[in-house]
């Protein structure tokens, strides 16, 4: 994974094993950076919707490549508070690539039905093979999480808070069969992400600075 440049990947600079636990050493991180599992502020739309594009077209680009990243949570990713447009996500080290059964498996309650071993007979391939849809229902979950301050499947009932670009944007990624879920190359399209924001003036100023 060393040949990936992404400006959302926080870079790797030694790897080592200790009592048979991988370690992973990065740069040191700002102060103001924090994990999205732990943010000090509720996240307003037009910011979440910022955040997923930077994470979407990180997830774009490695798909690009035949890589599947299917670790992403909001402990692994993290933002400056005072400029959240500025992403980085961790543990990039154990994304595979595509169609290969990962050597080492790592589930949340953000993971895929198919990351955790949860879909039907006839998905079964899936469950060894996770395909590229996995990371992008992921997305759909750490949205609902920022959003609403609750994980995705308690935050159903909170859909109509949200915009219809942002509704159309869950429904295209929240499929439990990976092979219905809309790829990235759709979802880079959507209007979602392709609109202005200036219902939020308070975030315009935070881009601005």
């Amino acid at each position: 994974m060393g040949r990936h440049t992404h400006p959302c990947i926080l870079k790797v600079q030694e790897v080592y094993i200790g009592n048979d636990v991988i370690h992973l050493v990065s740069p040191s991180l700002k102060a103001s950076h924090r994990p999205l599992s732990d943010l000090s502020f509720l996240p307003s739309e037009a910011q979440v919707t910022v955040i997923l594009e930077r994470l979407l077209n990180l997830c774009h680009a490695l798909h690009d490549k035949n890589h599947t990243i299917a670790n992403l949570h909001p402990s692994n990713i993290f933002i400056d508070e005072d400029h959240p447009e500025d992403v980085l996500v961790t543990d990039i080290g154990f994304a595979y690539m595509t169609g290969m059964e990962p050597e080492t498996k790592i589930q949340t309650e953000f993971s895929a039905p198919e990351v955790r071993g949860k879909c039907g007979i006839d998905m079964e391939k899936a469950v060894h093979e996770y395909p590229k849809q996995c990371d992008l229902y992921s997305l759909g979950a750490i949205a609902k999480f920022l959003l609403f301050g609750a994980l995705h499947y308690q935050a159903d009932d909170c859909e109509g808070n949200i915009s219809p670009e942002m509704q159309d944007f869950m429904k295209r990624v929240e499929s439990d069969n990976p092979y219905e879920r809309a790829n990235a190359d759709v979802l880079v399209r959507l209007p979602l992400f392709n609109k202005e924001r200036k219902e939020d003036p308070a975030f315009e100023e935070q881009r601005a600075a």
